[in-house]
């Protein structure tokens, strides 16, 4: 999963990124080698609102030439958090069905939880 960035370069030397896709998101990084990590984590956060307001998290549109990409695990709970809140079933009666505990279940949908 890939979503777009916007990369500027302000008077102080540091770079402003923000996500088309995610207008929620945005960080500042000091230098290009922790975009990826700092980028992750703003998209993560903004994901956070979209789950705490029970909206779809927004997936990726057309990818250009800047992008940061979600690690595997993470894309996943993307995924699985929307078709969960596209079903309106509630996470108990999941939980019940697939005979997990619900906190197990809550697991899974915490976006920073490995």
């Amino acid at each position: 999963m890939k979503y777009n960035m916007n990369i500027q370069k302000d008077d102080n030397g540091e770079y402003l990124v923000t996500f088309p896709d995610v207008p929620e998101a945005a960080t500042t990084v000091d230098s290009l080698t922790d975009l990826q990590t700092q980028a992750v984590d703003a998209l993560i956060s903004a994901f956070d609102f979209y789950i705490e307001d029970k909206k779809p998290i927004p997936v990726p549109q057309n990818i250009g030439t800047d992008f940061v990409t979600l690690p595997a695990a993470l894309a996943a709970k993307v995924y699985l958090y929307n078709e969960w809140l596209a079903s309106n079933l509630k996470k108990t009666d999941i939980a019940n069905k697939i005979g997990i505990a619900p906190s197990n279940l809550d697991r899974l949908f915490n976006l920073r939880y490995r």
